[in-house]
């Protein structure tokens, strides 16, 4: 069981452990603010999973007898380069730090709750609360081991922008750069 305290900010999660692949998670289920009751979860992988804000998670994963994948790592160059009153476009750079390429990656970061992604470039993106979730496009599907994957979207909401306070790579939190 995986619960998330905050009530504003969601979290990305990696989970390994010997004895159990978390690429299989066999049941998944969620209670959060958005969702007031206990709903089933499709397509989740423990690797890469982000909670939503103020929610539980209960996942079932499959034995696999052999020790976990290891867990991607990577460093983050996140900058505004315009700005507006409530929207900003953001240029990132995604360096996989990992000993190992990354394949159908996902990028995850959480926006204040009043900001919303307007466009985005070199990923297919979609929001659901406050966590943005970025895909690789058809020609960017692997991020090899030191490679850096450039991105960008537009913001656009009330009040004074903030900019993403994290950023994960299949649900690993990458430290600034």
């Amino acid at each position: 069981m995986l619960v998330n305290h905050s009530a504003q900010t969601s979290e990305p999660v990696s989970i390994s452990y010997a004895g159990f692949d978390a690429a299989n998670v066999t049941s998944a289920e969620q209670f959060s603010e958005a969702n007031k009751t206990l709903q089933h979860i499709g397509g989740v992988n423990a690797h890469g999973l982000t909670l939503p804000a103020y929610s539980i998670t209960v996942l079932k994963l499959s034995s696999s007898g052999g020790a976990p994948a290891p867990a991607a790592s990577c460093t983050v160059s996140a900058g505004t380069s315009v700005s507006w009153p409530g929207g900003y476009t953001e240029n990132v750079k995604i360096t996989n730090t990992g000993a190992k390429a990354t394949t159908d990656w996902k990028v995850t970061f959480g926006l204040p709750a009043r900001e919303h992604v307007t466009a985005s470039w070199n990923v297919a993106q979609s929001q659901h609360g406050t966590t943005v979730t970025a895909r690789p496009v058809s020609y960017d599907k692997t991020i090899a081991a030191g490679a850096t994957l450039p991105f960008g979207f537009n913001v656009s909401g009330w009040g004074t922008a903030a900019r993403p306070a994290w950023y994960a790579l299949n649900g690993v939190r990458c430290s600034a750069n």
